[in-house]
């Protein structure tokens, strides 16, 4: 029997609406549901039946039987499997304490029962990739608005898309911003590498890698220099301009031009463009995540949309009030003790503030030096930290030294080889699952759409999977939470987080979709120490952090390091690939024939001076360690320069040549994107 149904791609956290085409158990075909927003699927997303069909997949729990990395199994009934959880869950929190256990979310979104299962086990660890993923600029952004300020590139006549290559990684939120460009708004690139939006840009500028903050700065002192700051918006609704004037007044287009690489014309240029030809909106990336200096360099272009007098408009950075649902974290079960033993809370208290997070650098870094406060047991959900945490040979040394490891993925991964128990992992969009789309939550993602809800119902089942929900639920019933857990009852569940909104389950049709009234415009008093907009920030100077926006060098660079340049002369950055989504789905065909072999772009001065062939294999090394890629050869990326495509497993994983221990001060930010490197040819 043939049927559709509505639901969601669970392959990135866009999780675009689909409607899904099923034969039998099959889903056969995917296309897009217009459902809160336009536009066409990614090719990843095109390609969700065979990734969902595949006979790849792991099928059955398995438990190892050989050494540990010795890649041997015994297959396992899930109540088995199950149960050795639990025993070694109950024995290791009897013998060290609860927060001995740490659960890694890897690709997908956290699950809300994630947290309430960690709060009643009584552990503040969780551990994620937000440090290098959305963290810094979320946290910056709460620090500095109290809010999020989502884009409206929908009512803009200049866009700034700065670190962020989303027709690449994210096209299926793309719609608005392809749309602005269509109808004729500006777009200024910012990016050392020439992105597909790069290439539609009226103005590309392409900086040194990790000198974005420095960028910014030197932005805002030509609108403060030039008199093209908004006085009353600062007057009305901001605090320490006066000390920020001070600050950038050193960032002369000749001083911004020598660090960044740009031409002094173009940094004039685009800073008046944006500062004049009003309402603008700036789009942040990824790639602002992932330097040692992230978090004030996000900070530089977040007082950027305040003195330019683009935030909270129509068209500019809007801060949006957000209509969440409710909250089933049971955080008030976590007894304050144990929260205060949260890894990195410490040394980062401003990434764990906004977030139940811990500092993952740090986290490696007590198993390396065998930390007599380390965890001993780790659950990782979806997550290859073996090959996506910075620094992979320090990492996978650091893990082994764990008492006990379970994974839950698709396949068997780097990481999951070295485990203890594998449980076989179904996608998000194969169970029951409610969504909320709200760009007031995740302007990352849903600044191009409105607000709505699908509650996704579970495809037919003929597989022994489960999803990370059934996960965490089957879990709290093998471990006695089943009252926490209502009785084991979802849709119970899903109507207590429906309460703030006025909703249950009954007020969904058949389809199983619902829109929300638009997010309204945040009013003046914003939930900053001040009710302002804080250029100068209460909160950092209260953790002893710079409270103005500043920039630093990153931690190894041409101008930090010279020392290191006559064995390390070129600046390595990573980028994400078109057609996988981290270290995931190089197990699918379609997705393979597309990337085959790992690259590397070198421009083609850099090659002629290496000797190298476009094709050819290749060694970059760096302090840490060495990778080996291909070599693609193109003008894409400035001369000096080696871009490394990131999420492959063995020698081709690039954080074999990044550092755990070079992290933002603030957020503890690695450097995927801007570190030195050698190459060689093979």
């Amino acid at each position: 029997m043939n049927m559709t149904r509505s639901s969601f791609c669970p392959l990135c956290d866009c999780k675009c609406p689909v409607l899904l085409h099923l034969e039998g158990h099959n889903v056969v075909k995917v296309s897009r549901l217009d459902f809160l927003s336009k536009g066409s699927l990614c090719f990843k997303g095109k390609n969700l039946p065979e990734l969902l069909n595949s006979s790849r997949r792991l099928q059955h729990p398995l438990k190892r039987v050989g050494e540990r990395g010795s890649n041997t199994w015994q297959e396992i009934s899930w109540k088995e499997g199950l149960e050795i959880l639990r025993e070694k869950l109950f024995d290791l929190r009897l013998k060290y304490g609860s927060e001995t256990l740490i659960w890694d979310q890897g690709y997908g979104s956290i699950p809300p029962y994630l947290l309430r299962f960690l709060n009643l086990f009584g552990t503040p660890n969780l551990l994620s990739r937000s440090h290098i993923c959305s963290q810094p600029r979320k946290n910056a952004q709460l620090i500095t608005f109290g809010a999020l300020a989502s884009p409206d590139v929908e009512n803009s006549k200049v866009v700034i898309v700065w670190g962020k290559n989303k027709l690449s990684t994210a096209k299926g939120t793309s719609y608005k911003l392809l749309s602005a460009r269509k109808r004729g708004a500006r777009f200024i690139v910012v990016d050392p590498r020439q992105t597909s939006l790069a290439r539609m840009a009226q103005v590309w500028l392409p900086l040194r890698p990790g000198t974005d903050g420095a960028l910014a700065l030197g932005f805002l002192h030509v609108i403060i220099r030039d008199g093209l700051y908004d006085q009353n918006f600062i007057q009305q609704c901001c605090v320490g301009f006066e000390e920020l004037r001070e600050q950038v007044s050193v960032f002369t287009p000749a001083e911004t031009a020598r660090i960044t690489g740009l031409p002094e014309k173009d940094i004039i240029s685009a800073a008046r463009i944006y500062a004049i030809e009003k309402p603008a909106s700036i789009e942040m990336g990824n790639g602002l995540d992932q330097h040692t200096n992230s978090f004030q360099s996000i900070r530089a272009i977040l007082s950027l949309m305040a003195v330019s007098g683009n935030l909270n408009v129509k068209g500019g950075n809007t801060l949006l009030s957000p209509s969440p649902l409710g909250d089933i974290s049971r955080s008030e079960s976590l007894p304050e003790v144990k929260r205060q033993q949260q890894i990195g809370k410490n040394e980062y208290p401003l990434l764990c503030r906004f977030k139940h997070t811990a500092a993952a650098p740090t986290f490696i870094q007590r198993l390396h030096e065998s930390h007599r406060e380390s965890p001993r047991a780790l659950v990782v959900t979806k997550g290859n930290p073996f090959v996506t945490l910075a620094q992979a040979e320090m990492v996978q040394k650091a893990l082994t030294k764990l008492d006990f490891i379970t994974v839950s993925d698709f396949i068997l991964t780097e990481t999951a080889k070295w485990a203890d128990l594998v449980f076989p992992a179904a996608f998000a969009s194969e169970g029951l699952e409610l969504l909320l789309y709200d760009p007031a939550l995740n302007d990352n993602y849903y600044a191009d759409m409105p607000k709505g809800l699908l509650l996704n119902r579970p495809l037919p089942k003929f597989r022994n999977t489960k999803t990370d929900t059934e996960l965490v639920f089957a879990l709290a019933n093998e471990m006695g939470l089943q009252k926490e857990f209502w009785m084991g009852c979802v849709e119970e569940s899903f109507n207590e987080r429906l309460q703030p909104l006025g909703l249950t389950l009954k007020d969904f049709g058949e389809e199983g979709l619902l829109t929300l009234s638009n997010s309204t415009r945040s009013s003046g008093v914003l939930k900053t120490p001040t009710t302002k907009v804080e250029l100068f920030s209460a909160i950092l100077q209260k953790e002893g952090l710079s409270p103005l926006p500043c920039y630093s060098e990153p931690q190894e660079s041409p101008l930090s390091s010279p020392e290191l340049l006559s064995s390390y002369p070129l600046i390595f950055s990573s980028f994400k690939s078109t057609y996988y989504v981290n270290s995931s789905f190089r197990w699918s065909d379609s997705l393979r024939e597309k990337e085959i072999e790992p690259m590397a772009e070198i421009h083609p001065e850099t090659a002629a001076w290496l000797g190298l062939a476009d094709g050819q294999s290749i060694e970059i090394s760096s302090l840490r360690g060495s990778c080996r890629m291909c070599v693609r050869i193109t003008a894409a990326v400035p001369p000096g320069t080696v871009f490394g495509v990131h999420g492959w497993e063995g020698r081709a994983n690039i954080n074999f040549l990044t550092s755990n221990e070079q992290r933002d001060p603030v957020i503890s930010s690695n450097p995927l994107k801007s570190l030195l490197c050698s190459v060689k040819g093979l």
